[in-house]
């Protein structure tokens, strides 16, 4: 029987992906990311850019310290889900934004829309998946190692991480790499088998985000505008802190299992793969553009909100059937093919050849 998922968890998952879309909206449409180039204009709207940017970017970070947390345990049938959706939104949107003119077709550009893992067309779906094969070797790391080798270890992964690297550039760089994945992937397995429970994570989480917010604004005030977007990395340790903080205000959160949350939560991926299509991010970059043009200060965060929620309900729609569809054709192969039992019949092989040649 399929173990039923914790839909606090479940619901952290929806808050996350809400909090990535509200990111990509602040730093690719209202252009926060352009906060280090020499011709930036700072306005008033830049600092409310900062101050919500400050609690909201820590979701990629969230997600997979939830990874880390509860474990990834390996399945084919799951690293091939997630590639089988990759190329599929890969492939269907590159067709429809053909459809609509809003770019041209061409064979080689349809070609490479197969290969959406090795393009880096998602950068957080081709490192998960560089984290989803290592993943039983740190599991595996974890539970033979002693706790004091654990924390020398965590320890030197931090410098490597936090220090060396947020602060000048080394391995991890901003962040956006597997190293920082790891090592968000292991705090989260150590802080569950060493069954630690984070007090006031509300607190936490909002000291985190103000503290960020104030760095920021005081980088803005010395004209150290750069230092800004560095406040932004995914390794920067308050980051870290953020993410895991927020964790534990959904962990201690107790609402029992909710069927339509967990339902919803199933969804966020496609969600994360529609919006932050290259073309369609850019599209919904221009569509933020326009309102900041068009509309005035006091009415944009109803417009932003309402373009948010907006994104996130038709892809979780477009998301749910292309599950449905993907469901239904897998278990029309399964059943045909009887791949369960083909599967059976190679493990049983595997084992056999193993005990006669290695035994």
């Amino acid at each position: 029987m399929k173990k039923k998922r914790k839909s606090n968890i479940e619901l952290l998952r929806i808050v996350l992906m809400l909090m990535i879309i509200s990111h990509h909206i602040i730093v690719h449409g209202l252009g926060l990311k352009n906060i280090t180039s020499e011709d930036f204009i700072n306005t008033k709207l830049t600092y409310i850019e900062i101050l919500l940017n400050s609690f909201f970017v820590m979701g990629v970070n969230g997600f997979v310290f939830i990874s880390g947390y509860f474990g990834i345990k390996f399945k084919i049938k799951r690293i091939l889900s997630i590639i089988v959706q990759a190329i599929s939104y890969s492939v269907i949107l590159y067709l429809g934004l053909c459809l609509i003119n809003k770019v041209d077709f061409d064979f080689f550009s349809l070609s490479k829309a197969f290969f959406p893992i090795s393009r880096n067309i998602w950068w957080f779906i081709t490192t998960y998946i560089g984290l989803y094969f290592i993943a039983p070797f740190l599991n595996s790391g974890m539970k033979n190692l002693k706790k004091t080798e654990l924390i020398y270890i965590l320890v030197g992964l931090f410098i490597l991480n936090c220090f060396s690297s947020f602060a000048f550039g080394g391995i991890s760089k901003s962040g956006y790499h597997l190293f920082n994945f790891i090592f968000l992937y292991l705090i989260g397995r150590f802080i569950r088998q060493t069954e630690i429970n984070i007090k006031h994570p509300k607190l936490i989480f909002l000291s985190c985000s103000f503290t960020i917010s104030l760095l920021g604004f005081i980088f803005i005030g010395i004209n150290k505008t750069p230092f800004v977007w560095r406040l932004f990395y995914y390794n920067n340790p308050i980051l870290i802190l953020s993410a895991i903080s927020l964790f534990f205000v959904f962990f201690n959160f107790k609402i029992g299992y909710n069927k339509q949350i967990n339902i919803i939560a199933q969804l966020v991926l496609g969600v994360y793969m529609i919006h932050d299509f290259p073309n369609v991010r850019n599209f919904i970059a221009s569509i933020v553009n326009f309102f900041e043009k068009n509309y005035n200060l006091a009415l944009l965060p109803l417009l932003l909100l309402t373009l948010i929620l907006s994104i996130f309900i038709i892809s979780s729609l477009i998301e749910y059937i292309r599950f449905y569809l993907y469901n239904s054709f897998y278990n029309k192969i399964n059943d045909s093919l009887e791949i369960d039992q083909l599967k059976s019949k190679l493990i049983t092989f595997a084992n056999n050849v193993h005990k006669t040649f290695v035994a």
